[in-house]
């Protein structure tokens, strides 16, 4: 197959908040000793809440007003994320021939393909809204921008975006939920897809594996619920990805004749501080190969799709600066669902 190429990715997150002002506005309520115990040991300082409840408690909502909300707050976001994306690889609307938008925590038909219109894409280019999937899905939807794009050619473009703050849960809180408030916040990233022969540097998508773990699909998931959408959040969620981590990622590397010192950057996943851990023991990384993903979670939390796409925003320079070096990108989320991308620099 020929190679598709990832020749620039964006992000973007609403007003970032404090996380320990929040876990403190949060301090009363039952349950409310536990965030912010939480908080303290987190080392997440900051992420963006399109709702601050400070300003505007959306804990008594409804499902259905934090439905509207969710949906009316997401598309500036994602707009703003899909606008630098665009710019950053010079590629105007109008040149797209393939839209991939997907979220897990914005339900609503038409969706994120609205703003295909609204930026200014054709209107033949095709639309293929993705998810819901959770923190894995910038991988599975790369994947799918790399087959459109390797197989008929043309610009593809990924969206992923999801919304957290206006489902902020009623209390009591619980450790699972302290977790939950502490962690997820809101965000977009987008990223542009090109031929890998036209000469843009960038990210030639040469291969991925999956894993699913069907035992631990209760370990994570995103339900409906009467005050919107409730996360239920394992702590075993980290050991299970280290558990499962090694086979789909030798997997991929075997077959394509490497081994995992063959890989020069690794964009992991910011899926919380004991996930990220997990990841540098299992793999044997060395503390710089995950200081990107540190970073990404201190400055935002996990913000689930896109989030893995704000650390290879980070490492982008550095990643595209030498041909013919590997990066591999790992997500990992509902199912338990554990993905690995192998990635070439080239331009």
């Amino acid at each position: 197959m020929p190679h598709a190429r990832i020749t620039s990715v964006a992000s973007a997150v609403p007003a970032l908040v404090s996380v320990h002002d929040i876990a403190a506005f949060l301090a009363p309520e039952q349950g409310g000793d536990k965030v912010t115990h939480i908080a303290a040991q987190a080392e997440i300082a900051t992420k963006g809440l399109a709702v601050d409840p400070r300003a505007e408690d959306p804990r008594g909502w409804s499902t259905h007003t934090r439905m509207l909300r969710a949906r009316d707050e997401v598309e500036p976001l994602a707009e703003r994320a899909l606008g630098t994306a665009l710019s950053r690889a010079g590629v105007a609307p109008e040149e797209v021939d393939f839209f991939a938008p997907s979220t897990s925590t914005v339900q609503a038909v038409p969706g994120l393909d609205v703003l295909a219109d609204k930026v200014g894409m054709r209107e033949n280019a095709q639309r293929m809204p993705l998810g819901p999937a959770g923190c894995y899905a910038a991988v599975p939807s790369l994947n799918v921008c790399r087959n459109q794009t390797a197989v008929n050619g043309g610009i593809s473009v990924l969206l992923v975006a999801d919304m957290f703050s206006p489902h902020l849960q009623p209390p009591p809180y619980d450790n699972e939920q302290a977790v939950v408030l502490t962690l997820f916040g809101d965000g977009a990233g987008s990223a542009v897809i090109r031929p890998g022969t036209d000469g843009h540097p960038g990210l030639d998508i040469l291969d991925v594996e999956s894993l699913y773990l069907a035992e631990h699909r209760d370990a994570l998931k995103l339900e409906p619920s009467a005050s919107g959408l409730r996360m239920a959040l394992s702590p075993d969620l980290p050991d299970i990805v280290a558990k499962g981590l090694a086979t789909p990622v030798d997997a991929l590397l075997a077959r394509n004749r490497l081994g995992r010192d063959d890989i020069a950057h690794w964009a992991v996943h910011p899926g919380g501080l004991r996930v990220i851990d997990a990841v540098a023991s299992t793999l044997a990384l060395p503390e710089d190969q995950v200081s990107a993903s540190r970073a990404a979670m201190r400055a935002y939390g996990n913000t689930a799709g896109p989030a893995v796409l704000t650390v290879l925003e980070r490492l982008w320079d550095t990643v595209i600066a030498t041909p013919g070096q590997h990066t591999v990108i790992l997500s990992f989320g509902p199912g338990a669902t554990i993905y690995a991308m192998l990635l070439r620099s080239g331009g």
